[in-house]
């Protein structure tokens, strides 16, 4: 670990190469445990370390029909230690599933790696030989043949051995004209000394990352020459060189398998001659070549579990020894660590980083942390499940004082909160550190960002830094960032999916939001983390609303609160779309709408109500209009339960949606209708609802339509005359539907 740097690359539990985005300063001081397992492999890791962990109820309710919903979950090592046995003590509770095998491209070996194999196995160290039982030469034989290594000379037997010795891969010696020396004729043993072979046996290092079928061939000819099998399918190489049985566990464990190695006495004939080194383990899968050994592995055994899992047996307190936090761009956020390539959990980013800062170094720092709005920064980012009061360790956390909107480390950093709903604030920060979550979804987004760099100008011994998490929503902020991205190595990104943080979610959210998403052009974003680029069949495009975007509105004559109430308030339900708009002056063809907030909701009748209620009041508007084709006289009734004075308006749509929003957005495209600020979830649902496409419904952009059909477009004197009710009065009012 403490080698490791930014942009190395590491692997994940598919075994598939991921490369590390960032890495800590080492950190001294720090608890530390030992984590053992049951193959023998030891971790020391801090006690806030994060691993994936499957519990005993889990794997026993493996391929039942009901399975609990407690399970695969990231547990810290002081967790881990806390719960460590199950069933009153009789069982290991925790364990980790074995990695499966590494994915990596074919090397240019220049020996065929089961040649290789057989000659590290049962070859002579010293010469370009290999020594083969008589039950299995035919086989051995033709498969070094196959690999242009034949029989090169007559095979020897020593007096009552049951296996001969066959000089392999020779070639006629060439003599160079020139200088009459003997030079190389690329034969098996030129090509031994070549790679430092002959009299020092062991596995050259292209091998051990060759790819799935090399490394699985070379290991076929070790353990067709040198290893055996049980009748249950337990493999078992056995050496006196350490090297070369470290090197079997190794290509064991890129495999895909659960080696297990120890050392013991070497004997012959009763009598102690040396040491040697056994590994063994349970095969999943066909590692020999040879048909009689082959025969005897069984890949769906009993007990597989025991096969595909390492359990952890113990979590013992040790000496404190410096430690490191990383973030690779695996999208399970996992990486293997150690020789027996054990998956372990990175860092939650944006909070594990904003506290690995504070805690490193000797020099003070300053930092910022941004979101959405306070409530979100506080709920969320500070005091949040994944926030940095919840990653920060006891003996590190800092001290958060919400009247001043900081944070304080014991090393004196110090994190002051702002938020994206208020650019202003930003122009008094100075510091070299910044957290800025959900940026896509701030109110003013390009204005807090230009400010917050602005003010990154007090890093003294390095450069300053900020970490930015959000969902990659399509606008000009974000796309820029994403250019430099590509451009600029200070400048990088990771994109993961919501399937990977399955571990710490309820399977209902899956099953609830999740899934009815997937499939659609905005799963593609919220769940894929994909940039959408805008279809031209949508009605809004970004390009407009941004084009028509501003700061703050002028002073405005009408102001009403849009909203379409959803029918039923469950995990299932659409959202209830309350949007607040206005207009600057009277009715005319030069009146310009504004688009002021948008506060849609999963809700409950009464929750939406009093959202409704709680802005007409706040923004003193004229009125509230919200549509009662589902709801009918519920939602007058639920306003008025709520505030009797409200003057409510209820509409009806009489057309389909795409009907009635085509008038709306003509509106922006002549430029009449200004967002005041940035609103990501409205904007993405105009920008991406298509007529007849299977997605959510687009209940904000419905509440933006009816307020602004009643604030610019009723107007129209040629327009039908619907029933709306005034505070009880019933009066007509021309609508288009």
């Amino acid at each position: 670990m403490g080698d490791v740097r930014e942009g190395d690359e590491l692997f994940d539990e598919l075994g598939r190469p991921c490369r590390v985005m960032y890495a800590t300063d080492v950190q001294l001081g720090r608890p530390c445990y030992v984590v053992r397992f049951d193959d023998g492999t030891e971790i020391v890791a801090d006690a806030d370390h994060r691993w994936v962990t499957w519990d005993h109820r889990y794997r026993k309710a493996q391929g039942r029909a009901v399975c609990p919903q407690s399970g695969p979950a990231i547990r810290t090592t002081v967790e881990i230690r806390a719960t460590l046995m199950a069933d009153h003590g009789r069982e290991r509770n925790h364990s980790i599933p074995v990695a499966r095998p590494l994915v990596l491209p074919d090397q240019a070996l220049p020996i065929d790696p089961y040649a290789l194999g057989v000659w590290l196995g049962d070859g002579s160290s010293a010469t370009g030989e290999v020594t083969v039982h008589d039950d299995d030469a035919a086989e051995v034989l033709s498969a070094l043949a196959g690999a242009g290594i034949a029989p090169s000379g007559p095979p020897r037997r020593q007096h009552g051995a049951s296996c001969m010795t066959y000089p392999v891969g020779g070639k006629p010696f060439r003599r160079d004209a020139a200088t009459g020396r003997m030079v190389e004729n690329g034969s098996f043993h030129s090509q031994l000394r070549a790679l430092g072979l002959l009299k020092n046996k062991h596995v050259p290092a292209p091998y051990l990352r060759g790819s799935i079928a090399q490394r699985t061939a070379l290991l076929a000819g070790l353990l067709d020459t040198d290893g055996c099998v049980t009748r249950g399918g337990r493999v078992e190489f056995c050496s006196s060189k350490q090297t070369l049985s470290e090197s079997v566990f190794e290509l064991a464990a890129s495999l895909g398998h659960k080696p297990t190695m120890a050392m013991g006495d070497a004997t012959l004939y009763g009598r102690v001659v040396g040491k040697r080194w056994r590994v063994a383990w349970s095969a999943r899968s066909q590692v020999f070549r040879l048909k009689r050994k082959a025969g005897l592995i069984r890949e769906d055994r009993a007990q597989r579990n025991r096969a595909t899992h390492r359990y952890i047996v113990a979590v013992e307190p040790t000496d404190s020894v410096p430690v490191r936090c990383i973030t690779v761009d695996s999208p399970s956020h996992l990486y293997l660590a150690g020789r027996a390539m054990v998956p372990t959990h990175n860092t939650r980013t944006g909070a594990e980083w904003l506290h690995a800062e504070a805690m490193a170094g000797d020099e003070r720092r300053y930092m910022a942390i941004i979101g959405k709005t306070p409530g979100d920064v506080r709920d969320v980012m500070v005091e949040g499940p994944s926030g940095v009061m919840a990653v920060a360790p006891p003996w590190e956390r800092p001290e958060y004082i919400p009247s001043k909107r900081r944070l304080t480390w014991p090393t004196g950093a110090t994190a002051t909160v702002y938020s994206g709903a208020n650019p202003e604030q930003t122009r008094g920060f100075g510091g070299d550190r910044a957290w800025c979550d959900e940026l896509a979804a701030w109110r003013y987004p390009q204005e807090t960002w230009d400010n917050l760099l602005f003010g990154m100008r007090e890093a003294k011994l390095d450069a300053p830094k900020v970490c930015v998490t959000t969902t990659p929503k399509p606008m000009k902020l974000v796309k820029d960032i994403l250019a430099r991205c590509n451009t600029d190595p200070a400048w990088r990104v990771v994109t993961s999916s919501s399937y990977v943080n399955r571990y710490n979610l309820s399977p209902l959210f899956y099953d609830t939001v999740i899934a009815p998403l997937e499939g659609t052009t905005l799963g593609q974003q919220e769940i894929h983390a994909k940039i959408l680029s805008d279809d031209p069949r949508a009605l809004w495009h970004r390009e407009t609303l941004d084009k028509n975007r501003v700061l703050q509105e002028p002073r405005l004559s009408r102001i009403v609160v849009g909203v379409d109430p959803a029918i039923s308030a469950t995990a299932k339900s659409d959202e209830t779309g309350i949007v607040v708009a206005g207009v600057d002056g009277p009715v005319s063809l030069k009146q310009q709408g504004y688009v002021l907030d948008d506060q849609s909701g999963r809700y409950s009748p009464q929750e939406w109500g009093e959202t409704a209620v709680r802005l007409y009041h706040r923004f003193k508007a004229d009125a509230v209009v919200a549509e009662a084709n589902q709801g009918g006289d519920m939602v007058e009734h639920t306003i008025r339960t709520i505030d009797p004075t409200v003057n409510v308006q209820k509409v009806h749509a009489s057309q389909g949606k795409h009907k009635r929003f085509e008038p709306v957005a003509a509106l922006d495209e002549q430029g009449r209708v200004h967002h005041v600020g940035m609103f990501g979830d409205l904007e993405d649902q105009m920008c991406t609802w298509i007529e007849g496409e299977r997605m959510p419904s687009p209940d904000r952009a419905d509440a933006r339509a009816w307020a602004l059909w009643e604030l610019m477009l009723a107007h129209e004197a040629d327009a039908p005359v619907v029933g709306v009710n005034f505070g009880g009065l019933v009066q007509s009012s021309p609508w288009r539907l």
